[in-house]
């Protein structure tokens, strides 16, 4: 087992400098899709739309052949992507030194894609960069990611809609692009848009029911525990998180054998919380509402009961919507069976045998040849009788059993194809048989859940953490509490880190797990309270939740500051401060309070041809307001677009339709090998973002329609340089 397991509650109101210390220890990389008034530096903070990134093509990939190849093969499941080999390092990107920060940028292409996965091998990011990963056009962006994501190197990214994947790192200082160390080796050419987040979604049987009715009711826990398990390359399965006899937190898998023997389980995704938020209509949580983890190791396997135990390969963190099945191991197996599974991949479901489950000696039943007497259990699922509802499928394979006492006694094997109108029997290894299983550490599940006190049994377990505030000002007590949730009995200390920031420190008062803590005056900074838990024979589970005392520290830097004269915009923006929960912004007289770490604003008009532009800046929290951070920047208003030399005509513009026509001159360049003409272009609103990026067609016009009303700018590129920029004005 771990030595320890050190575990972070996330904060979200802080700085550049803390914010890469939580995300190194936030395991979960988020995917998210971005509404359409959200914005990329919501969560890029050092993004900047006028950047163009080097673009590095992939060779063609006949999706069509790969297709034929399966059906004459007979592949059974469903294929999400194709993988493919390519050589791709850090000197395929671009490397912009932006004095106080260095940040490195490259697109990966792979034409006709619908959605792109990367994978990383012998990487390295410094300890204090953070890499996202994104797409303008289709608003997916994964991240943050951190050195701590990469395990011996290695990373896989989730998928993201579209033809190509831009990589952005973040380097806090240039004296660190050097260790920057990016290697490609193959990615996943997807074959399918998600539509919905996830292919899979709506693909089960129609009896089926979503965790979130009422049938799930009373099984919060447990269904917190379960996952699924994906590979793009071979299919999908369901696990479970699953407690052992310490309670020490460490992330063990329960599923089928025939899941994971001889498969990649190190390139494996794990995806919890994939569920309907409610029971009717049927719809998916939105993927940065899913706990993500990737990649696995095995422990301990058997094909005589068809248990595989895996341990997550990311450094694993509790948090609400996470938790750990108890089991059974004394071979009861009750008058009923509840599994909770992802049946053909699609969300969680809940599925209920209102009969005890048959052992397999029973003589009277014919139990499949392969299945070793004693070692399995049959239900017989007859869904609409007997109170019987839900039927298992392909992707229900290692889904947790459980019995009436809401504890594992077995996980799912298969049985015959379902059916919701008929009876059919399925399979499941049983618990009591895997614990000695073949007798060795490797092949069985005694060592690993029961090494210490060797129990029968074991109760689910929620989510331990510390719950307390996040700022904490001066001369005001505040209590922070440890939520045990915790089957095990544990001593519990306290400490904290650094002592100075706080008076009266841990002081548990007639409760040892609260704690009371006041902030000293005149002092800011991050502090660590810290819960360790001990008991004999088991490691210690240490929890960390961290608060800022006092009130923000000072802006460090602009991040970014620049004036687009296309546009008429500026931009500023400033890291995340430490401890801040918004910012006041001034910019020339003017006074935008309770902003963001940026803001955007629009010029009218020029005065003159050059002038300074003043600002500042503070970070504001309930404690106080920082001191402010001045700045100014040279506003050139001499400068004027080239309009006059466009390769293009737009009309009509200024409009009053709700559509416009881009069309080519003769003067257009052709590329003198295929004769295809390489001009390119790109729409982009008055806020920066692109709305379509497209290519003239052998007509030479494209068409924009139901344009909203406001001013536009269409950049023209000859290959990857910038031909011409206008405006276009709709009204």
């Amino acid at each position: 087992m771990k030595t320890q397991q050190v575990l972070q509650r996330r904060l979200f109101l802080m700085g550049i400098t803390m914010w890469l210390t939580i995300a190194s220890s936030y395991a979960q990389v988020i995917t998210r899709v971005l509404a359409p008034d959200d914005e990329i530096e919501n969560y890029i903070p050092w993004y900047d739309p006028r950047e163009r990134i080097p673009i590095v093509n992939t060779p063609f990939v006949d999706v069509e052949a790969v297709l034929l190849e399966d059906s004459l093969t007979g592949r059974v499941m469903p294929r999400i992507g194709i993988k493919q080999d390519i050589e791709v390092s850090t000197s395929d990107g671009q490397m912009i030194d932006k004095k106080n920060y260095s940040v490195w940028n490259m697109t990966l292409h792979s034409t006709n894609a619908r959605s792109m996965s990367v994978r990383f091998d012998n990487t390295y990011l410094p300890s204090d960069a953070v890499m996202y990963i994104y797409n303008e056009d289709t608003r997916f962006v994964v991240g943050p990611i951190d050195s701590d994501d990469f395990k011996g190197g290695t990373f896989r990214s989730d998928y993201l809609n579209g033809e190509y994947v831009i990589l952005s790192v973040f380097l806090p200082s240039s004296n660190i692009s050097d260790d920057l160390e990016i290697n490609l080796y193959t990615y996943d050419h997807g074959i399918l848009a998600f539509d919905n987040y996830d292919e899979d979604f709506g693909t089960s049987a129609p009896c089926n029911v979503n965790i979130a009715c009422d049938e799930g009711n009373g099984w919060e826990c447990q269904s917190e525990s379960v996952c699924k398990i994906i590979h793009s390359s071979i299919g999908n399965c369901t696990g479970s998180l699953i407690n052992n006899d310490c309670c020490d937190i460490t992330p063990y898998i329960l599923t089928a054998n025939h899941c994971t023997a001889g498969k990649p389980v190190d390139d494996y995704v794990f995806r919890f919380n994939y569920q309907s938020p409610q029971c009717s209509p049927n719809r998916e949580t939105s993927p940065y509402q899913w706990i993500v983890y990737f990649g696995s190791e095995i422990r301990a396997n058997w094909g005589g009961t068809d248990f595989s135990l895996l341990e997550l390969e990311q450094e694993f963190e509790t948090s609400p919507g996470i938790s750990f099945s108890g089991w059974d191991r004394s071979g009861y197996i009750g008058n009923n069976t509840t599994i909770i599974h992802h049946p053909s991949g699609d969300v969680k479901k809940i599925t209920f045998d209102n009969e005890p489950a048959d052992i397999e000696n029973d003589e009277t039943i014919n139990f499949p040849p392969n299945l070793v007497a004693g070692r399995y259990i049959r239900i017989e699922l007859s869904n609409g009788n007997n109170g019987d509802f839900g039927v298992l499928e392909g992707g229900s394979s290692g889904a947790p059993y459980f019995n009436d006492n809401n504890r594992i006694y077995a996980q799912h094997t298969g049985g015959e194809h379902h059916n919701c109108n008929i009876s059919f029997d399925k399979w499941a290894g049983r618990f009591n048989q895997s614990w000695e299983g073949n007798g060795t550490n490797a092949t069985r599940l005694k060592n690993w859940l029961g090494a210490s006190t060797n129990p029968n049994t074991m109760d689910c377990m929620a989510s331990p953490y510390i719950d307390g505030p996040d700022i904490l000002c001066s001369s005001e007590p505040k209590e922070f509490s440890f939520i045990r949730n915790m089957p095990c009995e544990k001593e519990l200390t306290w400490s904290v880190d650094p002592p100075n920031l706080v008076s009266n420190p841990i002081d548990p008062g007639e409760n040892p797990s609260d704690v009371v803590l006041i902030a000293n005056d005149n002092v800011n900074g991050n502090v660590t309270l810290t819960a360790t838990l001990s008991a004999n024979g088991c490691n210690d589970v240490v929890l960390e939740h961290n608060f800022w005392v006092g009130v923000p520290e000072q802006p460090s830097y602009f991040l970014l500051a620049w004036y687009d004269p296309y546009m008429e915009r500026l931009t500023l923006s400033v890291p995340p401060v430490p401890g801040a929960s918004s910012y006041n912004w001034t910019v020339e007289n003017q006074t935008y309070n309770n902003q963001g770490s940026y803001v955007k604003l629009r010029y009218e008009a020029c005065p003159s041809e050059l002038y300074d532009i003043r600002f500042s800046v503070s970070a504001v929290n309930e404690c106080g307001e920082s001191p402010r951070l001045y700045g100014r920047i040279e506003r050139d208003c001499s400068f004027q677009p080239p309009m006059l030399t466009s390769p293009v005509t737009v009309y009509p513009n200024p409009s009053n339709a709700s559509y416009v026509i881009v069309a080519r001159k003769s003067e257009i360049t052709e590329n003198e090998t295929t004769g295809q003409s390489t001009l390119k272009g790109e729409l982009i609103s008055i806020d920066g973002r692109t709305i379509k990026k497209f290519k003239l067609s052998n007509n030479g016009q494209y068409r924009f329609d139901d344009l909203n009303a406001g001013v536009y700018l269409l950049k023209m590129y000859d290959g990857n340089n910038i031909s011409s920029i206008q405006k276009i004005i709709v009204f």
